[in-house]
């Protein structure tokens, strides 16, 4: 397994991942040479490249809340979508709650047996040991901003998936679909393109995309209303994209609310909307 600790040194598994990152990189920069957006492409090749490096190198329960965010997101994969503070989850997601507790960060020192491959350590002797985790319960009331997740974890528990693989499909399932705002994005938005991209890829940014985390699929979102609005034109389909991405981000974050205020500053000579 490639999990497996003992497997993964940290120069074996550091090259491993740059090799791989290599090979999909080089692809991407093929596709996107043949394409006839080819910037856009590019673009959003990167961004996924890059988002697919912290999604992999960023350690489980490491984004704020995201242990909370993947219980949501692993109850709604296994097809319960109530709002119930008392949700049970098999075993093994338990186990690897109580494996890493906590964020590594400044103040908490990864002293001897307690580093973060010591964790990945407890988690697997724990899976073999049989031992029962503790029952832990959360309360969110959402459920559009962790479709991508919960899909990568139905995905995962098709195919026999343990709590830990779950995990990382949850966080690379979010990234797509980010990866996806951002292409219709950088598309629309040609003249602001360089703007945009830097805001896509900053290093925060990226850190929250490629974890379990709802603001995924908000920060997505977020990109397409900037798109509608800094595009040379504003038509129909723009309209429904800007109407749909911010019903969804105010239901799950009133303070986007402000981002309606971006209508006013568009030029109305760019609209493209006739009425019937």
């Amino acid at each position: 397994m490639v999990y497996e600790p003992q497997w993964v040194s940290q120069i074996n598994g550091t090259l491993v991942l740059f090799g791989i990152l290599a090979l999909i990189s080089a692809g991407a920069v093929a596709a996107a040479k043949f394409s006839q957006n080819n910037t856009a492409l590019l673009m959003t090749a990167l961004i996924f490249i890059t988002g697919v490096l912290f999604c992999f190198i960023t350690p489980p329960n490491q984004v704020p809340d995201e242990p909370s965010h993947y219980l949501r997101s692993y109850a709604m994969g296994m097809g319960d979508f109530q709002f119930d503070e008392q949700q049970r989850w098999p075993n093994d997601v338990y186990l690897l709650m109580e494996a890493f507790p906590v964020a590594y960060r400044n103040g908490y020192p990864a002293e001897k047996g307690c580093s973060i491959l010591d964790r990945f350590d407890i988690y697997f002797d724990s899976l073999e040991s049989g031992k029962v985790g503790e029952h832990m319960g959360i309360i969110i009331f959402q459920i559009i901003p962790y479709l991508p997740q919960a899909l990568g974890i139905f995905i995962g528990r098709l195919f026999g998936a343990d709590a830990l693989i779950c995990y990382y499909l949850a966080r690379f399932m979010n990234l797509l679909f980010y990866c996806l705002c951002c292409c219709f994005a950088l598309r629309w938005a040609t003249r602001f393109r360089i703007l945009l991209y830097s805001l896509m890829i900053m290093p925060l940014t990226m850190f929250m995309v490629a974890s379990c985390s709802n603001d995924c699929m908000l920060f997505g979102l977020m990109f397409l209303v900037f798109s509608t609005v800094l595009s040379d034109s504003f038509d129909k389909k723009k309209a429904i994209t800007f109407i749909i991405a911010f019903a969804v981000m105010c239901t799950s974050k009133m303070n986007y609310i402000v981002f309606i205020l971006l209508l006013l500053l568009m030029n109305k000579k760019r609209w493209k909307i006739k009425a019937k």
